[in-house]
Protein backbone atom coordinates (compact mmCIF):
# COMPACT_ATOMS: atom_id res chain seq x y z
CA UNK A 1 0.00 0.00 0.00
CA UNK A 2 0.79 3.53 -0.69
CA UNK A 3 1.91 6.20 2.25
CA UNK A 4 -0.69 7.90 3.60
CA UNK A 5 -2.35 10.22 1.12
CA UNK A 6 -4.76 10.09 -2.31
CA UNK A 7 -3.92 8.85 -4.72
CA UNK A 8 -5.52 8.73 -8.67
CA UNK A 9 -5.51 5.98 -11.70
CA UNK A 10 -6.77 6.04 -14.77
CA UNK A 11 -6.88 2.80 -16.82
CA UNK A 12 -8.44 3.46 -20.65
CA UNK A 13 -9.98 0.06 -21.79
CA UNK A 14 -10.96 -0.62 -25.36
CA UNK A 15 -12.56 -4.05 -26.34
CA UNK A 16 -13.20 -4.88 -30.05
CA UNK A 17 -14.24 -7.45 -32.50
CA UNK A 18 -15.52 -7.71 -36.04
CA UNK A 19 -16.41 -11.34 -35.87
CA UNK A 20 -19.13 -13.55 -33.87
CA UNK A 21 -18.72 -17.14 -32.51
CA UNK A 22 -21.17 -20.09 -31.48
CA UNK A 23 -20.94 -22.03 -28.20
CA UNK A 24 -18.55 -24.45 -29.80
CA UNK A 25 -16.28 -21.83 -30.91
CA UNK A 26 -16.64 -21.51 -34.71
CA UNK A 27 -17.38 -18.46 -37.00
CA UNK A 28 -20.75 -17.31 -37.34
CA UNK A 29 -21.02 -15.86 -40.97
CA UNK A 30 -22.63 -12.34 -39.44
CA UNK A 31 -20.81 -9.56 -39.11
CA UNK A 32 -20.78 -5.91 -37.48
CA UNK A 33 -19.16 -3.56 -35.44
CA UNK A 34 -18.37 -4.39 -31.69
CA UNK A 35 -16.75 -2.34 -29.60
CA UNK A 36 -16.63 -1.11 -26.01
CA UNK A 37 -14.66 1.74 -24.40
CA UNK A 38 -13.98 1.86 -21.00
CA UNK A 39 -12.45 5.55 -19.01
CA UNK A 40 -11.71 4.03 -15.55
CA UNK A 41 -10.83 6.51 -13.36
CA UNK A 42 -9.83 5.67 -9.72
CA UNK A 43 -9.47 8.03 -6.67
CA UNK A 44 -7.93 6.42 -3.58
CA UNK A 45 -7.29 7.59 0.02
CA UNK A 46 -4.68 6.01 2.20
CA UNK A 47 -4.72 6.50 5.82
CA UNK A 48 -2.08 6.80 8.27
CA UNK A 49 -4.72 5.14 11.09
CA UNK A 50 -4.74 1.11 11.53
CA UNK A 51 -7.78 -0.99 12.19
CA UNK A 52 -6.64 -4.55 13.94
CA UNK A 53 -2.99 -3.56 13.07
CA UNK A 54 -3.77 -3.17 9.45
CA UNK A 55 -3.56 -0.12 7.16
CA UNK A 56 -7.13 1.39 6.18
CA UNK A 57 -7.88 2.53 2.79
CA UNK A 58 -10.86 3.44 0.68
CA UNK A 59 -11.37 3.58 -3.01
CA UNK A 60 -14.23 4.69 -5.73
CA UNK A 61 -14.05 3.89 -9.19
CA UNK A 62 -16.31 6.65 -11.65
CA UNK A 63 -15.73 4.87 -15.13
CA UNK A 64 -17.10 6.54 -18.24
CA UNK A 65 -18.22 4.39 -21.07
CA UNK A 66 -19.07 4.16 -25.05
CA UNK A 67 -20.45 1.23 -26.80
CA UNK A 68 -21.34 0.38 -30.03
CA UNK A 69 -22.95 -3.01 -30.84
CA UNK A 70 -23.96 -3.37 -34.79
CA UNK A 71 -25.14 -6.47 -36.79
CA UNK A 72 -25.64 -6.71 -40.22
CA UNK A 73 -29.03 -8.60 -39.36
CA UNK A 74 -30.21 -7.33 -36.24
CA UNK A 75 -28.53 -3.57 -36.79
CA UNK A 76 -28.15 -1.41 -33.90
CA UNK A 77 -28.04 -3.28 -30.62
CA UNK A 78 -27.09 -1.09 -28.22
CA UNK A 79 -25.35 2.18 -28.73
CA UNK A 80 -24.99 4.34 -25.74
CA UNK A 81 -22.21 6.41 -23.74
CA UNK A 82 -22.36 8.44 -20.81
CA UNK A 83 -21.19 8.20 -17.03
CA UNK A 84 -21.45 3.95 -16.22
CA UNK A 85 -22.15 2.10 -12.92
CA UNK A 86 -19.29 3.03 -10.31
CA UNK A 87 -17.65 0.85 -7.90
CA UNK A 88 -16.60 1.52 -4.28
CA UNK A 89 -14.28 0.01 -1.87
CA UNK A 90 -15.27 1.45 1.10
CA UNK A 91 -12.89 -1.49 3.58
CA UNK A 92 -9.44 -2.22 2.28
CA UNK A 93 -7.41 -3.40 4.64
CA UNK A 94 -4.04 -4.44 4.12
CA UNK A 95 -1.42 -5.88 7.00
CA UNK A 96 2.56 -5.90 5.50
CA UNK A 97 5.74 -7.81 6.49
CA UNK A 98 9.04 -8.08 5.61
CA UNK A 99 8.43 -10.78 2.59
CA UNK A 100 4.53 -10.88 2.40
CA UNK A 101 1.66 -8.33 2.03
CA UNK A 102 -2.21 -9.22 2.71
CA UNK A 103 -5.14 -7.06 1.69
CA UNK A 104 -8.80 -8.08 2.00
CA UNK A 105 -11.56 -5.62 0.97
CA UNK A 106 -15.42 -5.35 0.83
CA UNK A 107 -16.83 -3.11 -2.19
CA UNK A 108 -19.82 -2.58 -4.05
CA UNK A 109 -21.18 -1.67 -7.48
CA UNK A 110 -23.57 0.94 -7.81
CA UNK A 111 -25.95 1.40 -10.62
CA UNK A 112 -25.48 5.30 -11.22
CA UNK A 113 -24.96 4.67 -15.11
CA UNK A 114 -28.64 5.83 -17.05
CA UNK A 115 -30.35 2.81 -17.52
CA UNK A 116 -33.76 2.33 -19.41
CA UNK A 117 -35.11 -0.83 -19.35
CA UNK A 118 -35.61 -2.28 -23.42
CA UNK A 119 -33.48 0.75 -24.55
CA UNK A 120 -30.52 0.21 -26.40
CA UNK A 121 -28.41 3.40 -25.25
CA UNK A 122 -27.81 2.31 -21.62
CA UNK A 123 -24.45 2.85 -19.79
CA UNK A 124 -25.28 1.34 -16.66
CA UNK A 125 -27.19 -1.25 -14.62
CA UNK A 126 -25.91 -3.99 -16.62
CA UNK A 127 -25.67 -6.71 -13.65
CA UNK A 128 -29.30 -5.68 -11.99
CA UNK A 129 -29.63 -3.70 -8.64
CA UNK A 130 -26.83 -2.75 -6.29
CA UNK A 131 -24.55 -5.94 -5.48
CA UNK A 132 -21.83 -6.40 -2.26
CA UNK A 133 -19.11 -7.63 -3.39
CA UNK A 134 -16.73 -8.62 -0.02
CA UNK A 135 -13.20 -10.40 -1.19
CA UNK A 136 -11.14 -12.80 0.24
CA UNK A 137 -8.11 -12.44 1.56
CA UNK A 138 -4.91 -12.47 -1.01
CA UNK A 139 -0.95 -12.01 -1.32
Amino acid sequence: MPESTFTYSNQFLLYTRDQAKDNEGRTLPITGNHSVILDMNTITWVSKERILGARYSASATLPFSKNDLTSDIQGNLSAGSGFADSYYLPVILGWSWTRVAVRTMYGFLAPTGRFSAGANDSVGRVIGPMRCLPDRPFI
